[in-house]
């Protein structure tokens, strides 16, 4: 690229624009893939919620929190 040319100010133009347009699209693609992490999550955790049997009996505390969420009696730990 030569930038000693009489177009340098449009090319320097076009190559700000485009880096500011890459950048825009990078940060777009990151929080994309947040908020479907997020969404994941939130949907493993529902699922769990409502199938707290998945979990056995090495999770005491999460079990009580999850009878607790629900409305249930929470059980003594």
């Amino acid at each position: 690229m030569n930038i000693s040319g009489p177009n340098r100010r449009a090319r320097l133009g076009t190559s700000l624009l485009t880096a500011q347009n890459n950048e825009a699209r990078e940060r777009q693609e990151k929080i994309d893939s947040f908020r479907r992490a997020i969404d994941d999550i939130e949907a493993r955790r529902s699922r769990l919620v409502k199938n707290p049997e998945h979990l056995g009996d090495g999770d005491i505390d999460l079990m009580h929190d999850i009878r607790s969420a629900r409305g249930g009696a929470p059980t003594p730990l």
